[in-house]
């Protein structure tokens, strides 16, 4: 297994869906846009996991789960962000959960999220 390889794919994907999160927020597609900015930073923290503990990361998404067994060290802060960030990765079979997540996703929810996305993962993407 190549590890700079797959953290430099993770990496990539990581970007590529932030830029997927932006584009849907130019579409008004804003529960979208947030499902794909906690894709983003779920896989830039597992780009950091692999690079850390030198194996695969979890097949989890709980964000702050991610940063704990990855090592990254995280103020409350930062923690309560990754939580509402792991809150965006609905995987909800009842339509009643679904429309509850669009009514959240409005418009200037999402934009507060897109700002606050980038500047978490500018943040991890200094961590080694």
């Amino acid at each position: 297994m190549d590890i700079a390889k797959l953290a430099h794919a993770w990496q990539r994907s990581s970007r590529e869906d932030f830029k997927v999160a932006k584009s849907l927020f130019d579409k008004k597609h804003y529960a979208y846009c947030l499902f794909f900015c906690h894709l983003a930073v779920e896989k830039a923290l597992k780009r950091i996991y692999l690079l850390r503990q030198q194996k695969l990361p979890p097949f989890v998404h709980n964000l702050a789960r991610i940063a704990d067994e990855s090592g990254v060290q995280v103020d409350n802060s930062f923690r309560m962000d990754l939580q509402e960030l792991t809150t965006f990765n609905i995987k909800a079979r009842y339509e009643i959960v679904k429309a509850q997540f669009h009514r959240k996703a409005t418009k200037s929810y999402a934009q507060q999220w897109l700002k606050r996305t980038t500047e978490i993962l500018s943040l991890l993407g200094k961590i080694k």
